[in-house]
């Protein structure tokens, strides 16, 4: 289900949209427990992305209803999209290719990024891209659209790609940063688990946020990992002490 709300111009305060929760059609079979990821807005404000997240995922499509906000399951929706995606999915500046980081089998170190071209809703798939690492989750694309940088939070480190834009924009195609294996960096010891990305333009260094673990032995705490790009090859330096500890729990 999706829920879905109006908000009050002045207030700010929520109230519930006619119909609202919006029901999904269930995939067969469904997870016992599915874990949702946030949903994804289209640029237009026409077409919104979620993903079921778990064994045997399910990407789904709705289209919104301008005037009410009400949801309808876009037809040809849910696709397949392989294994525990991430929690979030990028669409480029152009607003017609859309990233999804997810795992091509469970259980394996086998990431991967899958580029989606929108045509009206529909969604069309270009490629995929091995992430180098295991659970990939919050694909980040720097300014300017150069690269793209993918967390992998099952093997503590961080892939680099360079965005093709031969045609003069992303045309969804990606390819390492720099020859292997130097497109992939550690983000901290084992069990780091790096999830999401914030990107200082000032000085281009990258703040990549591992959420840590908290067990079995040995654990792992909360840190943030600081290198700093390159914007013209996309190579990767750390700058001070790396990773940072946060003093916290998983």
């Amino acid at each position: 289900k999706i829920f879905g709300f109006t908000v009050n111009s002045t207030t700010g305060a929520l109230t519930d949209i006619a119909g609202s929760p919006f029901d999904l059609a269930a995939p067969s079979p469904g997870p016992a427990q599915p874990d949702i990821s946030e949903p994804t807005l289209h640029p237009s404000g026409a077409f919104n992305y979620l993903a079921i997240r778990g064994p045997a995922a399910k990407l789904y499509g709705t289209t919104i209803n301008s005037l009410t906000g009400v949801l309808t399951q876009t037809p040809g929706t849910p696709y397949d999209v392989g294994f525990e995606p991430g929690s979030t999915m990028p669409f480029d500046a152009t607003a017609k290719i859309l990233f999804v980081a997810t795992n091509s089998a469970p259980n394996v170190t086998g990431g991967e990024i899958r580029t989606y071209a929108f045509n009206v809703g529909v969604l069309s798939e270009i490629q995929r891209f091995p992430t180098l690492g295991d659970r990939p989750m919050m694909p980040f694309l720097t300014p300017g659209e150069n690269f793209m940088l993918v967390p992998n939070a099952g093997s503590s480190s961080l892939m680099v790609f360079a965005v093709d834009k031969s045609a003069g924009v992303p045309t969804g195609a990606l390819t390492p940063a720099m020859p292997m294996p130097n497109s992939t960096y550690a983000t901290g010891p084992a069990g780091s688990n790096p999830f999401t990305i914030l990107y200082n333009r000032r000085n281009d260094v990258l703040y990549v946020f591992n959420f840590g673990t908290s067990g079995p032995p040995p654990v792992t705490p909360p840190s943030i990992a600081t290198p700093r790009m390159d914007r013209s090859t996309g190579l990767l330096t750390f700058v001070g002490t790396s990773p940072v500890s946060t003093a916290g729990a998983f």
